[in-house]
């Protein structure tokens, strides 16, 4: 109801007036004239509002649902299994680079074990007794120079040799003063990294003969070994109790270690490897060893294949989001037929129903490239329901397992493979150049397009590639040894070695490659489920473009909206004024009418009396 001065000044002025409440008149009067015309403004703009809200809740739902499947893009659809767990454990740690096979370790011939040495060292003068209690005090003060570095065992008669390991930073000198309490010696070796010490009992029943030691241990593996100096020549005295060499005059040797660093040593599929730890990742992509024991005998088998459990439980986890965001979408454009009107944000729009469609041609058109076919999605267990949902359909899913169980591969990893292993193919993931399997493709070498004389020395791909992407590669440039050309008609695009495309895909061949005329030469190139997912997002259903343009134009029709409410509220307050103004003039006719009455009462009243 349009705002108005509560109180009739007018009537509080003439007592006499008409006796109207005029304000609440003119309000109802401009209501009648008003509210046909604002209504149906007011509620465009409810609409409005309502769906610049579901844009912003669409935007984040695919944003939300991309990030989830990019998320899924690493799952691992593999277990590997090691057939001695008390001898080696294996464990996936990165999903794409595994692959089925069943690798066999063998001839584990010795562990890899750190340096051990012990203070006091063996052949001084207290090595004999030892420290007498966990809490002994140092016999003197030290001084002492520690490197980390390898060291060589030579034997008896040959100069032992300890090369220090200039690349890693100084250690400062450590200073220890005399009385200080051994536990805290501990300490201080220990925070050298690199270096690990604590006090260990050796021997003894009884506090009369109890004996400890202070026990520095270096890292696994034979470059990992240390050395301690004291720069004393003292012979076998306490202030040579931390030294790591003997005293004597003659061949330098090392004084009894407790224990020498070792690599670890095995054979893969009959190859020999050696490596520091125990902890082995770098001998099956994708895999990392725990070689727990060492054995000569049969060998153990790290077998990795699909598993059926892992790959339906991914399927179903992409049916669930697609899903979800399917639910978004159909939630924003609800129709609500109760009658009350509570429809979806962007109920009735064009854009969020186009984003419906796109996701159904995206699901049914299925994956390339992997096969001479097209894998599509209800071969892998995507069922349409009658509501347009998904639902896993097991019979599908357990056939395409049976007999195609790479097929599922195509949801995570993609595919980029040649007939020949000395070319390669380069394509990047935001390449517009589409995903193939081509058989038979043929290979002219020497071709020329213009005269066909060979004269320009240059190679042609053809065959099943339309002409707009056939290979072509004149073979004038190479860039250490490799010719890099992209697509595109017959005289390619030359690149620089970077393995960096403005078409995002080409071919790879070195100098030394050669073809015979109309070789056959294949490759396929298939983008997974994942990255066509990102790509579908970006491109489709956030684009940005796309999106800013559906913003503004709510934007541009709120501030219309906005406009016409503000020139109805001037109407409004134009038609109060124009009917307070009338009501006005009414009263006071009205009271010029009521004052002349009561003058001819008065008048007949003193006329009666008189």
């Amino acid at each position: 109801m349009t705002e108005l001065p509560t109180n009739d000044y007018i009537s509080q002025i003439n007592r006499n007036g008409s006796g109207l409440n005029i304000p609440q008149i003119v309000g109802a009067l401009v209501d009648a004239d008003i509210d046909p015309i604002k209504a149906p403004v007011e509620k465009n703009k409810e609409k409005v509002e309502a769906a610049i809200s579901g844009l912003a809740l669409l935007k984040k739902s695919s944003e939300l649902t991309n990030a989830n499947i990019k998320k899924l893009g690493s799952s691992s659809l593999f277990t590997t299994t090691s057939s001695n767990t008390t001898l080696i454990g294996a464990t996936v740690t990165d999903s794409s680079l595994v692959k089925p096979g069943i690798p066999k370790i063998t001839d584990i011939t010795q562990l890899a074990i750190p340096m051990s040495f012990s203070v006091p060292a063996a052949g001084s003068t207290n090595y004999a007794n030892n420290f007498n209690s966990p809490n002994a005090t140092l016999p003197t003060g030290y001084s002492l120079t520690i490197k980390l570095g390898t060291f060589v065992n030579n034997g008896t008669g040959v100069a032992d040799v300890f090369t220090a390991d200039t690349g890693s930073p100084t250690i400062p000198t450590l200073t220890l003063a005399s009385g200080e309490d051994i536990q805290s010696v501990a300490r201080k070796l220990n925070d050298i990294v690199g270096l690990s010490a604590k006090v260990v009992q050796v021997a003894g029943d009884s506090a009369s003969n109890d004996q400890y030691k202070i026990q520095i241990t270096g890292e696994a593996g034979l470059n990992n070994g240390f050395e301690i100096s004291t720069a004393s020549t003292n012979g076998q005295t306490d202030a040579r109790i931390f030294d790591v060499w003997n005293n004597t005059n003659g061949t330098p040797a090392l004084r009894a270690f407790d224990q020498y660093a070792q690599n670890l040593n095995f054979k893969l599929d009959g190859l020999t490897l050696t490596r520091e730890s125990n902890t082995v990742s770098d001998a099956i992509p994708g895999v990392s060893l725990d070689i727990k024991s060492t054995d000569t005998g049969s060998g153990t088998d790290i077998k990795t294949e699909m598993s059926k459990i892992s790959v339906q439980e991914t399927v179903q986890k992409f049916i669930d989001e697609i899903n979800a965001y399917k639910a978004d979408l159909t939630a924003l454009t609800r129709q609500d037929k109760t009658g009350a009107g509570e429809h979806g944000e962007l109920y009735g729009d064009h854009y969020v129903k186009s984003r419906l469609r796109a996701l159904s041609n995206f699901m049914n058109a299925g994956l390339a490239g992997y096969d001479t076919n097209t894998i599509h999605m209800a071969s892998l267990g995507f069922k349409t329901q009658m509501d347009g949902t998904y639902t896993l359909d097991q019979r599908a899913f357990d056939n395409t397992f049976k007999e195609r169980p790479e097929y599922f591969s195509a949801l995570v990893e993609d595919k980029v493979e040649t007939s020949r292993s000395d070319v390669s193919i380069v394509w990047s993931s935001d390449s517009k150049f589409k995903p193939h399997y081509l058989q038979q493709m043929t290979v002219e070498d020497d071709y020329d397009a213009g005269t066909g004389d060979g004269s320009d020395n240059s190679m042609y791909f053809g065959g099943s590639i339309a002409a707009s992407h056939r290979l072509h590669i004149d073979r004038t440039t190479a860039v250490n040894g490799v010719y890099s050309y992209g697509i595109g008609g017959q005289t390619g695009q030359k690149q620089d070695g970077s393995d960096v495309d403005t078409t995002g895909f080409f071919i790879r061949v070195p100098t030394t490659t050669t073809f015979a005329n109309n070789a056959q030469f294949t490759f396929s190139l298939g983008r997974s489920f994942t990255n066509l997912f990102k790509n579908f997002h970006d491109e489709i259903l956030n684009n940005e473009y796309e999106h800013r343009r559906q913003e503004s134009n709510y934007e541009v029709k709120r501030e219309n909206i906005e406009d016409r409410l503000t020139t109805i509220e001037l109407r409004s307050n134009m038609l109060a004024q124009s009917y307070n103004k009338k009501f006005q003039a009414m009263e006071e006719s009205v009271t010029g009418f009521n004052s002349t009455g009561n003058y001819l009462n008065n008048f007949i009243t003193q006329w009666n009396e008189s």
